[in-house]
C-alpha cells in the first residue's frame, strides 16, 4: 500500500473498495498451486490458466499476486501496511462476494488502521466485487465520504 509506505500530503482520503480481506487471499496457503504456476513459467507457459484459489489466474498473475503481499489490512500481520496511513480511511464492500470478506470482515480495517484519524466502514447490500447494477449506490457513498472529510469535487489546478 504505497499511501502507508510514501505518506503524500496531498492524499486527504483513502478509499478501499472490497479489499482482499479474507484468508484465502494469502496466497503462501497455496504452495502446490504456487509451484505449479513456477514450472508453467519456467517452461514458458505463463499464460496457462490455473484454477487458482479464487478464480481461474494464469501461472504469471499467480505468481505476481503472490509476491505483491495482498495483507495490506493485517489479516496474519500485526504491523500491515494500514497501520502507517495518516489520512481518512473509508472502506466498502459488497454483500455478495463472499470471496472478497463479509461484513464483519471490515472491522479489520478499523482496528488495524490505529494512525488515521477517521475510519469508516460501508456495506453495500446485494452489491457484488464489480458493482454491477450498483454503481450509483457506489458512486453516492464515495461522493458522500470525500464531501465529508472536506475534499473539494473540483480541486483548483496545480501550478
Amino acid at each position: 500500500m504505497y499511501q502507508a509506505e510514501h505518506p503524500d500530503p496531498r492524499v486527504v482520503g483513502l478509499a478501499l473498495i472490497s479489499p482482499p480481506l479474507r484468508a484465502e487471499w494469502d496466497t503462501g496457503r497455496y504452495s502446490d498451486l504456487l509451484a505449479q504456476a513456477e514450472r508453467l513459467v519456467a517452461d514458458g507457459r505463463a499464460e496457462e490458466l490455473l484454477p487458482g484459489p479464487w478464480i481461474r489466474l494464469s501461472a504469471r498473475t499467480l505468481l505476481s499476486t503472490h509476491r505483491f503481499e495482498l495483507d495490506h489490512i493485517g489479516r496474519a500481520r500485526p504491523d500491515a501496511p494500514i497501520a502507517h496511513v495518516r489520512c481518512p480511511v473509508l472502506a466498502i464492500l459488497g454483500t455478495n462476494e463472499p470471496n472478497i470478506g463479509v461484513p464483519d470482515d471490515l472491522e479489520a480495517v478499523r482496528r488495524n488502521a490505529r494512525a488515521a484519524p477517521r475510519v469508516e466502514l460501508r456495506v453495500l447490500e446485494g452489491a457484488d466485487h464489480s458493482y454491477v447494477g450498483q454503481e450509483a449506490r457506489l458512486a453516492e457513498v464515495l461522493a458522500d465520504w470525500v464531501t465529508a472529510v472536506g475534499v473539494s469535487s473540483n480541486p483548483s489546478p496545480q501550478s
